[in-house]
């Protein structure tokens, strides 16, 4: 019993859980900071049941890739079954899309239309080249105009949602070269793979220097005032810079990891600044 309980806490992967709730709590804050607390919680809920579930069926289609690249998740390393992963990511999506529909219509739509994209990524497109990318970063751009919807202002979630778009998928090309050895093995078709670790990089950097770029729009455009212009200069392009500076080093695991990591603070931190910008 220890062993499933422990499976299933890391199949969920509970720090990426709680990083999509806080996102999905920023979101609605960012475009409604008086949005009613029973719909931010129902919100926040959705968005940890979408995360939860998309892990889980992530695992359940990794599972031979993950012999080679991670043999310690649990169900390579034989702490839940694969049949046992596949109802459990029934029952976080089941879920999520019951607590969405109190929601509206709206954000029913978004998250049913959220749920088909990750489980079709999981099963099809994650080892193609570009594709799989490009549906990581749709889905995780999707949390904020969910978020936009639940606030009732989507017209503040488009920054939000091209800032987690690009980042997202920046993140999934570095986790490719990352997973290369076994995604060689399963005979994936990743970017990295197909094209070459070289044109990878130029992607990425050419992703995060644009990124960097449209951080400014807001300013520019009067939108936020100097306060979001001081927090995303120190918090969020510092990291960006930092990113691309170890992108044309010489790459191992750790230093993907690093960048990986990085990336995942940047965009949490290109939230807080969004926040901030309001006042």
């Amino acid at each position: 019993m220890k062993n499933r309980l422990f499976g299933l806490l890391q199949i969920i992967r509970p720090l990426n859980v709680i990083i999509a709730m806080a996102s999905v709590l920023l979101a609605v804050l960012i475009c409604n900071p008086h949005t009613r607390l029973r719909h931010l919680i129902l919100a926040m809920l959705v968005g940890g049941l979408v995360t939860s579930g998309a892990n889980t069926i992530n695992d359940y289609f990794d599972i031979e890739i993950d012999r080679i690249n991670r043999p310690r998740r649990p169900l390579p390393a034989g702490l839940l079954s694969p049949s046992a992963a596949r109802k459990i990511a029934f029952f976080f999506f089941t879920s999520a899309l019951t607590l969405a529909a109190f929601l509206g219509p709206e954000s029913l739509l978004i998250v049913g239309l959220s749920i088909p994209l990750v489980y079709v990524y999981s099963a099809v497109f994650k080892t193609t080249a570009v594709w799989g990318n490009l549906i990581v970063g749709l889905t995780t751009g999707l949390a904020f105009i969910f978020g936009g919807t639940v606030a009732g202002d989507l017209q503040q979630a488009w920054m939000p949602f091209l800032f987690a778009f690009v980042i997202n998928w920046a993140r999934e090309i570095i986790k490719d070269i990352e997973d290369i050895p076994g995604d060689r093995q399963a005979s994936a078709q990743t970017l990295p793979i197909r094209y070459g670790v070289s044109a990878a990089r130029r992607l990425i950097t050419a992703l995060l220097i644009g990124l960097i770029l449209l951080t400014a729009v807001p300013y520019l455009l009067d939108l936020y005032g100097r306060l979001y212009l001081l927090a995303v200069m120190t918090l969020v392009n510092s990291l960006l810079i930092t990113v691309l500076v170890e992108l044309w080093r010489e790459l191992d695991s750790r230093r993907l990891r690093r960048m990986s990591n990085c990336l995942k603070v940047a965009m949490f931190s290109g939230l807080v600044a969004l926040l901030v910008g309001h006042w």
